[in-house]
Order: C-alpha cells, then structure tokens, then sequence
C-alpha cells in the first residue's frame, strides 16, 4: 500500500497535557519524579480509554492525545486533572483544540496540532485551557463551563486566538498574572477600567518582590557585587541586551575545547529563549574573542551589548567545575561572580545551565514568564554519551566546511541512535544538508533537502516549538522549491509574529523579489539587535547597490574589510558585489583571499577565478576554469555549475551560450535560479524571449521590471 492509501483526514479534538517544571523534579529528587510520572502514565493510560480517545505519542513527562469527540477530550481532561490531585500530586497542564488532522500511519500532523501545543504552553499546573473554536463547541454542553482569559499571539500562528479555562471545583483557572504575557496580545475580558489601576498595582508590586528576590534573597546564586546606588540605577535604565563571551578552557587539555564551546553555546541558547532579552549576541558573533587583547569595555561597544559574561571551564574525569562573573560592559563592573561544580552527567549540566540562565537574568532585571523557565529548565538528552557526541558534532559543524561536515555527519548520528528523541542533534546535522546542498556544492542538491527536511520534520514532531526547525524549513522552500506563494506566506507571519529579524534568508528573498527598501530596513534591524555579524556587513553593501549607492556600497565594503576578511561568507558576498561594482582590483584582493584562507572549491570559486582571468585577458587560464565548472556539472555537482556557466558566457557577451546554459540550469532546479529577477548579468537580457519564457515559469511574486 502507498504512503497516499495510508493517509487520512479527519476532524479531531487534540489533547496535549505536559507536566510542569519536571526537571526540576527530576534535579530534587529522582525517586519522587519517577513516582510521579508512573502516576502520571497510569492515569493518563486508563483515563483515555475510558473516553474512546488515542495515545499517539508520549514525550516522557507529557502527551499528544487524539479524540474523536470533543466532550470525550474535554471530559477527559477534566477527569485526569481531578485524579491529579491526589497525592503524589502530578503538576499537569492540559491545552485543547478541535480541527482538521492528517493521520499517516500512527502519527498525525497538521496546525491543529501545533495550536493545542501552544495553548498548553501557556497554561498552570491544575489547569485546561481550550481554544475558541473548542469552546464554540462545547459551550452549549449543560456539565461544561468555561472562563475566557484573553486572546494570544502565538508563534507560528497567524492569527490570535482567544484561550479559554475549563471552570470545575478543583481545577485551577489561571490568575492573568500567572499567564506568560511577554509577546502575546492579551486582551482579558475582566480587565476594566475599575480594576485596571490594582492590576497594575499589583504587577507592580510583584515586579518589585522579584528585583527584591532575585538580587538579595534567592539562595546559592553566588555573590552579588553591592555597587553605588548611581551605578545601581543606570544598570537599571539600559536595554536588555548580553553578550557571552567565549569561555576559557583551564582543563590543560586542548582536546576538551569542544566542551568549553559546548557550554558556552547552551548559556547563549537559553538566554535567547527570554523575551524580556532584548539581544544575546549569537555564537558566532562572539567566537572571535577567544583569544583577544581587547577590554571588556571594547567588546561590549563591538558588539552593541550592556552586559557580558566571562567564565573559565575545567572539567577532569566525571567531574567539571565553572566560575563565570556577569559584567556592565560600559563600566567593567562586577556585577556577580559565582562557581558550580558538579557531576558530568545530563541531570548537573543542564540543571546547572538553566540556573546560571535564571540568575543571569535576574541580575539584569529580565522577566521570565512561566513557559519561558520551563524551556530552559528542560533536558535535551538524558544520555551522557549522547550529549558528548553532541557537543563533538557541534564543535565541527561550526567550522563550515566540507571536512568538518564530514567528521560531524556521523556524530551527529550516532547522537540520534543513542537518544532519537534529542531534538538539537536533528537541527545540526539538518543545518550541514541544508547549507552544503546550496552554492558551495558538497551535497547534491536533491538528497541534501530531502535529508534536510525530514531531520526537520522529526525535530518538530520532537519540539514543535524550536523556531530554527521553522526558519531552516523555510529557507529550503525558497532555495530548494522555489516555492514563492508559500515563501510570501512566511514573510508575512514572520512579520506578524516578530520574528522577522531572525532568518538571514529574509534578506536574500526581499533583495531578490525587488524590495531594496524594506530589505535595508532589516539589515539596520539586525545590525541594531548584533552589529557584529559579517554577513550582514555583506548584505547592507548588496542592498545598497542594488538601491543604487554604489558608492555607499563600496566604502562599507572598505571598512569591513579590517575586520571581516577573515571570515568565508563574507569575503563569497564582497568579492561578488566588487565584481558588480566595477571594483576590480578589490575583487581580485578579495578573491585571493578566500583562495588563500579557505580549501574548499566549489563552482562559484571557479566561476569568480574565471571572471578575473578574463578581465586580466588571460583566455586560456579562464577557460581552464570555465572547464571545472563543466565538469563539475556533468558530475551532477550541486552548487549551481550551470547557472555559473551561464553567467561567465553572459559576462564574455556570448548570449547564446549563455541562454542555453540558463535553460539547464531551470532544468536542473538550481538553487542559484532564484537569481533570475535581480541578477546583473542578466539586466540587459531581460526583453528577450528565452529570458521571458524561464522567467515565466519561476513564479516570482514580483511583475518582471523593465
């Protein structure tokens, strides 16, 4: 039977249920936390049968249920949270909503899925929060009552909904103020003008309760440095923005580096996790520092940020030590300084980033709503080895380039056989298939995405709400589909959702569909949040030419170079735009370069050595190079052989050859296609026929300009 015979759609009420904060159980004590989920299981096993419902997956301290009938779910719900509450008690949150599903084999997909996983996000312990259109109904169902807490913003969903509570004598509807508001459009239906001024009041109050706890009270956070009041109160007034810098590896064992990197990376990921933050600057951003004269003061200006943390790293056997210090960057103050020590085991590491993140926060006065602790209070792995694997992968991923990728690959795999419900290890080995099947042509093209896009598929299944799954997903339907009408869909809610400044690729897109403005509009976003990030330096100096500023683009390209011509995506992106610009001598500066500081060759490199022999009237060297690119084609190389082919004979003026390469290059679906609205060689082509016929079928969103 075929995988369409096994796929059925049907209308469904999707229960997820959760439990709250079960790491931190598991950290207090393990013998409880066992007992509590084996409660838990049993419950939820008997409870679901009972109601004709389906146990589709189980998440260990969590499930997706599936129903045929809504008053089944609810009723259900309302059964398993008042069992519950019986000792030992378990701290569950139940979300429901009602929709369409696609069933495939024993799983199911579809947005109804993700929405109840975003409605039980946001919900207490005790509690069962339901949808809109759950509560449209059942609200006629005479044993069911329920209270409207407001409506949402939820990521990746493009329209608010309004959440609901179940209401039952032992049910807990939650307070607005236990409610994770950071982000999300609350409009409570209780919040009137009478009572509006106590509610603020009161989330005053709090507000100064958690200052008041989290800088004098709570317990072994490590020492918190009393500065004078003046200090006190401009640390106060800043933006919310951090930087991470690289911890050092004091083990006296070079081997151990990709543990020290590992650490420093989880800080970073789980403080980018905090809304309240308004900047974390990335890995990649701060990788540079690690062996650097500068002060404190002096990187906190590079990067744009107001405090930094430092730490050093030693780990010996099973055991592993940390000391890190939070800084204000403008003043070089101490702000705190503490030290853990522990077992190498998932239960301390994890436990012991999450408590740095929460402490780090506190100090800078972040807020961290309820699903916010939660996600960084989880364990992406229980398996040591597993995680060890890991952070290997990662430490050769983060080098970009073909050996690297190479050794990561089977890394990252047998991280997945040891733990395949590690989420972290199907996003990294996807990133390596998504970026080596584009231009720098490692993989070919076709396995790269199929490769790519199931890893996503399951590390959303695993975590549906880990953003990078999305942005990756969404980059392939734009490179790899050129799929317009669904990318047009992205942006939007992107913007929607506030996401917009996360993906690199938005860039890419507005510069190819003909929008410079709103695309220099997100590189001085981006450029705001991290202004330490090469490839945006890259991509300002593209829109700027392309807006036509070519002067503007050429003396930002001069200033980067002092402190980018290190870096690979960068000197890619410079070179090319050099060319454009008429900049020759820089494009070959660039060029060599990137010859010189970086191995791997793909068809671009022969594309621009070609173009620079030409322009030099070295013929023969250039048609030595136009011919790797041949071969490289006939090869099936990704990294868009004939698209390069075509530009070179485009360049030389040899239309002909040039739209005959083009049209292979539509056939094979290169990547490099997506050029074909905005490329320059092609400006003066566009009127003709065989141009107008390819560019008809790309589906470009944008009317072909004149």
């Amino acid at each position: 039977m075929t995988s369409e015979q096994n796929t059925i759609r049907k209308l469904a009420a999707i229960l997820f249920a959760d439990i709250v904060g079960y790491t931190a159980l598991m950290q207090k004590g393990e013998s409880m936390a066992l007992a509590i989920l084996a409660r838990y299981e049993e419950i939820t096993i008997n409870q679901v049968a009972k109601f004709n419902g389906e146990i589709v997956k189980t998440y260990g301290d969590g499930s997706l249920i599936l129903f045929d009938s809504l008053v089944d779910a609810v009723t259900c719900a309302q059964n398993m949270q008042l069992a519950f509450q019986k000792t030992p008690i378990v701290p569950l949150r139940i979300g429901i909503h009602v929709g369409e599903v696609v069933r495939k084999g024993n799983d199911i997909f579809g947005n109804v899925v993700n929405i109840a996983s975003r409605v039980e996000s946001i919900g207490v312990a005790g509690s069962v929060l339901l949808t809109k259109d759950a509560n449209q109904r059942i609200k006629n169902q005479e044993v069911i009552t329920t209270q409207l807490l407001g409506s949402f913003d939820f990521k990746n969903v493009d329209e608010p909904i309004e959440v609901y509570a179940l209401v039952h004598e032992g049910l807990c509807v939650p307070d607005q103020l236990e409610l994770p508001v950071k982000g999300k459009s609350i409009k409570p239906s209780f919040l009137s003008s009478s009572n509006s001024t106590l509610i603020l009041l009161g989330v005053s109050m709090i507000t100064i309760a958690l200052l008041i706890y989290f800088q004098f009270l709570k317990p072994d956070h490590g020492d918190v440095i009393q500065l004078p009041a003046a200090k006190v109160q401009a640390i106060n007034a800043t933006e919310q923005s951090i930087a991470v810098l690289p911890f050092r590896n004091m083990s006296g064992q070079d081997d151990l580096e990709y543990v020290v990197d590992g650490m420093t990376d989880a800080i970073i990921s789980r403080l980018t996790r905090i809304s309240d933050i308004d900047k974390v600057s990335s890995f990649t951003s701060i990788s540079k520092y690690k062996n650097t004269n500068l002060s404190i003061s002096e990187i906190a200006e590079e990067l744009g940020v107001k405090y930094l943390v430092q730490g050093n790293f030693q780990k010996s056997g099973s055991k592993f030590k940390i000391r890190l210090q939070l800084i204000l960057g403008n003043t070089d103050d101490q702000l705190w300084d503490h030290e853990y020590s522990g077992e190498w085991n998932p239960n301390e590491i994890f436990g012991m980033q999450a408590e740095v993140t929460e402490t780090v926060a506190g100090m800078m006065n972040s807020s961290i709503s309820a699903t916010e602790i939660a996600a960084i209070q989880k364990m992406p792995t229980s398996n040591t080895e597993a995680y060890n694997l890991f952070l290997r992968a990662e430490f050769q991923r983060k080098k970009n380039n073909q050996s690297a990728y190479s050794i990561a690959i089977p890394l990252y795999e047998q991280t997945i056989e040891l733990d395949s419900n590690f989420c972290d290890a199907y996003i990294g080995l996807a990133y390596i298939w998504t970026t080596g099947g584009l231009v720098w042509g490692i993989y070919e093209e076709k396995e790269a995405w199929q490769n790519s896009r199931a890893l996503l598929v399951k590390a959303l299944e695993i975590d549906s709400s880990r953003l990078e799954s999305f942005l990756q997903l969404e980059a392939g339907t734009f490179y790899y589909d050129w799929d317009f009408t669904t990318s047009e869909k992205y942006l939007a809610k992107r913007r929607r959702t506030n996401t917009y400044y996360e993906n690199d690729m938005d860039i890419d897109y507005l510069v190819k569909t003909s929008r410079y403005e709103e695309a220099l509009e997100l590189v001085k976003m981006k450029l705001e949040i991290d202004p330490s990030r090469p490839i945006i330096y890259a991509f300002h100096a593209e829109v700027l030419y392309f807006l036509s500023r070519p002067q503007e683009a050429i003396d930002l390209l001069k200033s980067s170079d002092l402190s980018f011509n290190d870096n690979m995506w960068y000197l890619r992106e410079a070179a090319k735009l050099s060319y454009y610009l008429g900049e020759y001598e820089s494009f070959y500066q660039r060029l060599d370069q990137l010859l010189t500081k970086f191995a791997d060759r793909s068809p671009i490199h022969y594309w621009f050595q070609a173009i620079a022999s030409h322009l030099k009237g070295n013929t023969s060297e250039a048609a030595k190079h136009i011919s790797q690119i041949n071969k490289k084609y006939e090869e099936g190389s990704s990294g868009s052989p004939a698209w390069f082919m075509a530009l070179y004979y485009f360049h030389t003026g040899d239309q002909e050859n040039g739209f005959k390469w083009l049209q292979r290059s539509y056939d094979r679906h290169e990547v490099e296609m997506t050029w074909l609205q905005e490329e320059p060689l092609l400006a003066k082509v566009k009127n003709d026929p065989r141009y107008q016929s390819i560019y008809s079928k790309m589906g470009f969103p944008i009317l072909l300009k004149e």
